[in-house]
C-alpha cells in the first residue's frame, strides 16, 4: 500500500492506494477529507476545466495525466474520457431529455453546426437499417428480409432451416390466441385477438397461407412485407423519414400510446403483462438463458442504490426544491432527499427504522415518490416485485402503510405520489403550501 501526499490551502493530505488505483483513490480522498472534486482541484491548480457543453454547470468525466514527485501527486493536465457532456451528473442537463443521436445533441457536445452533426451521424452509424450502408438497393432489401434465404446466408443451411423455422413458429404464436394471452393477460388477450380477427383477419399469417394456396414461404415473404408497411419501430420510421421528422413522430406516438393506456380500465393488467419478469422475458426469447441475462442487465440498469432518489422522482423533487427555496425562504439544510451530498431523512419506531424520499424536517412534511413497478397499490392486487417475486402484494402494502403511519404518529404530515400520476409536481407543491405550519 503506498501513501501519496497532496497539497490543498497550504495543508499537506495524505491517501493509501496501490499503484494501479492511485487515481480512483485521489478522487476518494478529495471529496471526503475536502468535499472536493476533481474539478475543484484542477481549478485550484490553475488548470482551465470546461463545464458540459450542454447546460454549462455539470462536470464531464475525466482522466487525469499526473506524475508522483517525492510521494506528492503532480497534476500537469487532464482528458475528457468521453464527450464534454456532463452524462447526468447534473440531473436538470437539458441533455437528459435529448437523444444521444439526435443532430441537436451532436452538434453542441462537439462545438459543430447541425448540418456537420448530419455529416457526422452518418459516418459513425453502420446501422444495417440505413440504406446508405449497403452497396445496392437489392442488398439493403435482402438485409432487412427474414426469408429461408436471409437465414441460409447467415447460419448455413442446417442451421438457417431451423432458425427460419423458429422464426415462422414465433411469428405464428405472436399472432394467435396464444399469443395475445401470454402478451397482455387471458381476458384481456382475448378481447383483443378477437377484436383484431374480426377488424382485420387480412393481417394474419393464416389469411396468407389462405391467399397462396397453400405456399408456405410466399405467404411468409407477402406476410413480412406487410408487416413492413406497419412497422412502427423507430429505425423503420428513420428509413421512412429521416431522422429528425422519425424521432418527432415516434416521441408523439409514445406519448399518445401512455396516455391511452392510463385511460384504460385494464391497464393494471397491461402493466402486469409488460413487467420486466424472466417469466415474459423468456416468452419473449425462448430461451431461458437469454431470458435471465436480460433480466440480470436490467436489474442493474434500473437498481436505485439504498438511501438514494431514483432519478425518477428527482423529475418532481428538484424543481420542487427551487420553488419552496425561493418562494417560502425554506433552507437547503432543511430539506433532506438522497441525491448527491444529501441524505434521506429517518424515523424509528419500536422494531423498524424508514427512510423518506423527501422530508422538509422544520415544517414537518414528508413526500414518499412510490413507482408502480416497486409498489401495489392495493393489498389484494395482482402486482409481483420484479427483485423479489418471494415479497406478496399484501406484505408490501402493509410495510408501506406501516411506514407512513410512523411518520403520522410523530407528528408529520405525509403524502403519497405515484409515478402514473399526473401533474404531479403541482399535487407535491400544493400539499406542502396547505401544510407549512
Amino acid at each position: 500500500m503506498r501513501k501519496i501526499k497532496y497539497d490543498y490551502n497550504n495543508k499537506i493530505y495524505e491517501f493509501g492506494c496501490t499503484n494501479n488505483k492511485i487515481q480512483p483513490a485521489f478522487y476518494i480522498s478529495l471529496k471526503r477529507k475536502l468535499g472536493i472534486s476533481i474539478n475543484d482541484y484542477l481549478t485550484y491548480n490553475n488548470i482551465d476545466n470546461e463545464k458540459c457543453r450542454i447546460c454549462k454547470v455539470g462536470n464531464p468525466p475525466l482522466d487525469i495525466n499526473f506524475e508522483i514527485v517525492n510521494s506528492f501527486i503532480k497534476i500537469k493536465d487532464f482528458s475528457f474520457k468521453k464527450k464534454v457532456y456532463c452524462y447526468g451528473e447534473n440531473c436538470e442537463c437539458d441533455g437528459i431529455k435529448m437523444n444521444s443521436n439526435s443532430f441537436e445533441f451532436l452538434s453542441k457536445i462537439n462545438n459543430i453546426s447541425v448540418d456537420d452533426a448530419k455529416t457526422l451521424l452518418k459516418e459513425n452509424n453502420r446501422s444495417p437499417f440505413y440504406k446508405e450502408n449497403h452497396k445496392s438497393d437489392d442488398l439493403y432489401k435482402k438485409s432487412q428480409s427474414r426469408s429461408i434465404e436471409y437465414y441460409i446466408d447467415k447460419y448455413g443451411v442446417e442451421l438457417g432451416n431451423e432458425k427460419y423455422k423458429e422464426h415462422v413458429d414465433k411469428i405464428s404464436i405472436a399472432n394467435s390466441e396464444e399469443g395475445y394471452i401470454s402478451k397482455y393477460g387471458k381476458e384481456l388477450g382475448k378481447k383483443m385477438f378477437n377484436d383484431i380477427s374480426y377488424k382485420k383477419d387480412s393481417m394474419s399469417l393464416d389469411s396468407f397461407i389462405k391467399k397462396n394456396s397453400g405456399d408456405y414461404d410466399k405467404a411468409i415473404f407477402e406476410y413480412e412485407e406487410r408487416k413492413k408497411s406497419v412497422n412502427v419501430s423507430i429505425e423503420n420510421f428513420i428509413n421512412k423519414y429521416g431522422y429528425d421528422i422519425a424521432i418527432q413522430k415516434h416521441k408523439n406516438r409514445v406519448e399518445k400510446q401512455q396516455t391511452t393506456i392510463n385511460n384504460n380500465p385494464d391497464r393494471e393488467e397491461i402493466f402486469k403483462s409488460r413487467g420486466i419478469t424472466i417469466d415474459n422475458l423468456f416468452k419473449k426469447y425462448g430461451d431461458i438463458k437469454i431470458a435471465t441475462e436480460k433480466y440480470n442487465d436490467w436489474r442493474i440498469s434500473v437498481s436505485v442504490p439504498f438511501c438514494l432518489a431514483s432519478k425518477e422522482s428527482l423529475k418532481v423533487f428538484n424543481p420542487i426544491i427551487e420553488t419552496i427555496m425561493n418562494e417560502y425562504d425554506i433552507k437547503y439544510d432543511d430539506i433532506f432527499i438522497g441525491h448527491r451530498e444529501q441524505n434521506e431523512y429517518f424515523l424509528r419506531n419500536e422494531k423498524d427504522i424508514y427512510f423518506y424520499d423527501f422530508t422538509i424536517k422544520s415544517k414537518k412534511i414528508i413526500i414518499e415518490y412510490n413507482g408502480v413497478l416497486f409498489h401495489p397499490k392495493s393489498e389484494k392486487s395482482d402486482w409481483i416485485n420484479p427483485m423479489n417475486r418471494e415479497l406478496s402484494s399484501e406484505d408490501a402494502y402493509n410495510r408501506q402503510k406501516r411506514k407512513l403511519q410512523t411518520a403520522i404518529d410523530k407528528g408529520f404530515s405525509v403524502f403519497e405520489i405515484w409515478s402514473d400520476d399526473v401533474d404531479k409536481y403541482d399535487k407535491c407543491l400544493n400539499f406542502i403550501k396547505n401544510n407549512i405550519k
